[in-house]
């Protein structure tokens, strides 16, 4: 079983004040506001990548002691931290991701402060975690169906930068891909990629 589903039905059978002094807090409010908090993620890596810290532990150092009181094995515990630190490097991974989507925009007389605001419609953000641990053909296959969905919900469109002639999907080892509106994967073309954009003075 999921370490922090273990740790969830082992809170539900004892009483959390007395968990919390013999975590080693002086606050027993300050330490049931964390164990709120760390109940309240969604898995494991949301509260550790949240980097909470309550003046006394950082979320991993809770984990750990949390773990230790609740007398799960050491080892199970090592081994979940060290996927954490997997997951987190396979997500830090996608960051850099995108896919653009292409008009062939020409300027003509358009405000720059408008193309500025409207830039990030031209830029569809990935959620890193559906990408963790695949391979590079399922990958391919989510963004074909991301590409496929956004062209049918916008009508072919992207306000002020016109009608939709393809998608380019920036990959994290540099390497880019190109789709057509149907989501399928064709020969890479020349794209320019500018970015509008506004800066104070």
């Amino acid at each position: 079983m999921d370490i922090y589903k273990t740790i969830n039905i082992k809170l539900q059978t004892i009483s959390k004040e007395s968990l919390i002094k013999k975590m080693g807090y002086g606050s027993v409010k300050k330490g049931l506001d964390s164990l709120k908090l760390f109940e309240d993620s969604k898995d494991l890596y949301s509260w550790i990548s949240a980097g909470h810290y309550d003046l006394k532990y950082s979320s991993s150092q809770f984990f750990e002691k949390l773990c230790e009181v609740l007398e799960i094995e050491k080892n199970d515990v090592k081994f979940a931290l060290v996927q954490q630190a997997k997951y987190k490097n396979e997500i830090d991974k996608f960051n850099s991701c995108y896919i653009f989507v292409n008009t062939n925009f020409k300027r003509t007389t358009q405000p720059i402060f408008i193309l500025a605001f409207a830039e990030g419609a031209r830029r569809i953000g990935l959620d890193t975690k559906e990408f963790v641990f695949k391979t590079q053909e399922e990958i391919l296959d989510s963004i074909s169906n991301i590409v496929a969905s956004h062209f049918k919900r916008k009508d072919g469109k992207v306000e002020v930068w016109g009608d939709i002639k393809n998608y380019i999907y920036h990959n994290f080892d540099g390497e880019t891909y190109t789709f057509d509106v149907d989501g399928k994967q064709i020969e890479n073309i020349e794209v320019s990629q500018s970015r509008a954009t506004l800066s104070l003075k």
